[in-house]
């Protein structure tokens, strides 16, 4: 499995909405939101087998904006045989 950044940007008007499409999926626990202060955007790493798997996590109300972006975690010792001048 690989791991995926999701953002979803909406509308004010339509949090209630994403919320409630989201809950349906049982995937509303996976999501960190900014709407209380005022940035309407929420994000999940997703494990999932490809890009098109982890938009199914996405409601059809935002799955048009919503960016999703393979995602991995640093492997420093691959990064300075890379990059050496960073260190």
């Amino acid at each position: 499995m690989e791991r995926f950044l999701i953002e979803t940007s909406h509308r004010k008007q339509d949090c209630g909405k994403l919320a409630q499409g989201l809950h349906t999926q049982d995937v509303f626990s996976q999501f960190d939101w900014a709407c209380a202060g005022g940035m309407h955007t929420g994000w999940a790493i997703v494990e999932a087998n490809s890009e098109t798997e982890a938009r199914l996590k996405v409601p059809r109300l935002v799955g048009g904006q919503a960016r999703v972006v393979k995602i991995s975690e640093l492997d420093v010792s691959r990064m300075h045989a890379a990059f050496p001048c960073w260190w």
